[in-house]
């Protein structure tokens, strides 16, 4: 669901402009698509939904449980979990199959940014994370994005870690779990998991 101007004046009232003239306010980037996780999984946990969860029709096609997780309630009530993930979760180790962090991290304080990414690994076996660097246009579009400076080459003791960032700056880092998949494949813009 796509909120117009006028749902955006009700949910923020004066601050409706800021949240509304940003660019990338809620929208399904398509390039992201070809790394959803294969179909027929368990879980997925949509880390930083958002108030709209825009993934959440092409997620839900992909396992048997789809969950959404943000700092922030929707009042459209899509988000299943609230919670800062600097201050953890309540999930149990690799409670989710696959993670979905798309668009995320940039959002989070630096001197954070770690934290929230060792419990996001903590929870899931499985993650697709992706971001815009400041080489990107839309990284700048936002006053709140801040630069990951996340190393994600330190998560290889449990991870393969495929590094698919693009060209023009577009970060997006898969962490597969090692005691499944050795590695991918992209094949006609769909990614192709490579068993143990």
């Amino acid at each position: 669901m796509k909120l117009d101007k006028t749902a955006y004046k009700k949910l923020y009232g004066e601050k409706y402009n800021e949240v509304y003239i940003h660019k990338n306010v809620e929208n399904v980037i398509r390039y992201y698509l070809c790394f959803l996780p294969p179909k027929g999984r368990k879980n997925i946990l949509d880390i930083g939904a958002g108030i709209t969860a825009p993934y959440r029709g092409v997620l839900q096609t992909r396992c048997d449980t789809y969950k959404t997780l943000d700092i922030r309630e929707s009042p459209l009530g899509r988000i299943d979990y609230v919670c800062d993930l600097t201050e953890g979760t309540s999930f149990k180790d690799d409670t989710w199959e696959w993670g979905w962090c798309v668009e995320t991290v940039e959002h989070i304080p630096q001197d954070k940014q770690v934290i929230v990414v060792n419990e996001i690994i903590r929870i899931c076996r499985n993650v697709v994370f992706t971001f815009p660097t400041p080489k990107h246009e839309s990284f700048h579009d936002d006053p709140g994005h801040n630069e990951v400076i996340v190393d994600f080459n330190k998560f290889n003791n449990k991870f393969n870690i495929v590094d698919k960032t693009t060209k023009t700056g577009r970060a997006i880092f898969v962490l597969l779990n090692k005691n499944k998949y050795s590695g991918l494949n992209m094949v006609k813009n769909k990614m192709i998991l490579e068993v143990v």
